[in-house]
């Protein structure tokens, strides 16, 4: 059966340092099982704006990546911050930056 794992570092920078995480989903095929909710009803895990852009995939293989993705980076949020044990992955929001990268939206994260 498919698993996270989650690691918190520090990004050390000339000016600063930086809290992250990552998160590592295993096994691809076991994902499809154990989070099959999330397939076949992704409001669970995706905001509302992330629901928006999800509806304008029409690839299967597609879908499946962005949700991936998703859970990936919401469960190294999760696995950042102590949020309480009832958040839910739909009120974590990942946007794009100016580059494209990455922020996290959440009123409980820093």
């Amino acid at each position: 059966m498919g698993m996270t794992n989650g690691l918190k570092m520090t990004v050390i920078r000339t000016n600063d340092d930086n809290q992250s995480a990552c998160c590592v989903l295993l096994s691809e095929a076991s994902w499809l099982e154990r989070y099959r909710d999330y397939a076949n009803d992704p409001t669970s895990l995706l905001s509302e704006s992330e629901l928006h852009y999800f509806s304008f995939f029409k690839s299967e293989r597609r879908k499946q990546s962005y949700l991936m993705g998703r859970l990936c980076a919401k469960q190294a949020c999760l696995n950042l911050v102590s949020i309480e044990k009832d958040c839910s992955f739909s009120s974590i929001e990942i946007k794009k930056g100016v580059f494209n990268f990455p922020v996290v939206v959440h009123p409980l994260l820093p």
